[in-house]
């Protein structure tokens, strides 16, 4: 079976989706079959997660949870701001469509850095044992006027 890969991307202002799915084909011109093709989400796509940073997950601290109920909150407890000073923003965005897979899209803007103005956390889970499972993280930024990027890019800013 010949398998192929499509990817949406969409943004709505500072956000980006993404969104990819591999699709098989039903059969070849000699089987006369008449199901649907099968459709196989990737949330944890390497296309995707190459426009980030990786983090390893090994150097989080060790009383970061990375297996819960939750992807929104193990993704909050592990990359989410602890305090909120003046106008920083914290958006949070979960996408479980796969029951099997979870991405959690963390976006922290305004903040109160000389150098980087906003960054971006993309964090992958997979369903284990009934839980949730972290399997993979990254980050994007924007920097400060003068100090590199002004999109969502992996590089660091000056």
């Amino acid at each position: 079976m010949k398998t192929m890969t499509l990817v949406l991307s969409f943004s709505i202002g500072f956000n980006l989706f993404l969104a990819s799915c591999n699709v098989g084909s039903i059969a070849n011109q000699e089987n006369n079959s008449t199901s649907t093709p099968a459709v196989v989400d990737s949330i944890g796509s390497s296309r995707e997660r190459n426009s980030y940073q990786e983090i390893n997950l090994n150097e989080l601290p060790a009383d970061v949870p990375t297996k819960g109920n939750s992807p929104e909150e193990l993704a909050l407890s592990a990359f989410g701001t602890k305090e909120v000073e003046g106008l920083v923003k914290e958006d949070v965005e979960v996408d479980t469509s796969n029951p099997e897979r979870a991405t959690v899209t963390i976006a922290q803007t305004n903040l109160p850095d000389d150098s980087v103005n906003s960054i971006r956390y993309r964090i992958d889970f997979k369903r284990e044992d009934s839980q949730w499972q972290m399997e993979w993280a990254g980050q994007q930024f924007i920097c400060q006027p003068g100090r590199g990027n002004q999109n969502w890019s992996k590089e660091l800013c000056d």
